[in-house]
């Protein structure tokens, strides 16, 4: 089986499941004014260096998504939740 390069922009798609988590992400980034670079910059790169996230966004993404420390520290993706392992 092919392995699933899953991307930041993916996650961020998944957040469309829940509308207002998804707003609310929106919002807080804006309020930093950093949705446009995350939309603009990271999301349209697949292989955006998770090392090199602006700790605002870094925040973020650890708040709303399924993003930890060590995921920014060792660069790796962490994989969204229908693609998990059981």
């Amino acid at each position: 089986m092919a392995k699933v390069r899953i991307t930041i922009k993916d996650h961020y798609d998944h957040l469309k499941e829940d509308s207002d988590r998804r707003n609310e992400f929106d919002a807080e980034l804006s309020l930093y004014g950093m949705i446009d670079y995350f939309r603009g910059t990271m999301c349209r790169r697949d292989d955006f260096n998770l090392r090199k996230t602006p700790a605002v966004i870094m925040i973020m993404m650890k708040k709303y998504m399924d993003f930890r420390d060590a995921h920014f520290l060792e660069n790796r993706m962490p994989q969204l939740p229908q693609h998990q392992l059981a």
